[in-house]
């Protein structure tokens, strides 16, 4: 759930790819019954990855009051470095 607001988000990689490399997936939903969180869905997107989801995170990026949500990306080689996507409109 996105602090502050009714929505809520999940990421997820994409369904019989490798660990380490191909697609996730960022679906937003405006929650109007807890029991039922993800029956609303509002927007979404799909988007190419170099390394595993870690993490998915919420932090006002641009400076603008609004919360962004940050999904954070660990690459599978022999560094395993982390690197950060966002999506704005959370």
């Amino acid at each position: 759930t996105v602090p502050g607001t009714v929505l809520a988000v999940t990421v997820a990689e994409g369904p019989a790819e490798p660990r380490s490399i191909g697609s996730y997936a960022v679906r937003v939903y405006e929650v109007r019954d807890n029991t039922f969180p993800y029956d609303v869905f509002v927007a979404g997107l799909v988007r190419k990855r170099n390394g595993g989801v870690e993490e998915l995170r919420f932090a006002d990026v641009d400076g603008n009051g609004r919360l962004e949500a940050v999904v954070v990306i660990r690459s599978a080689g022999s560094g395993g470095s982390a690197g950060v996507t966002g999506a704005t409109g959370a």
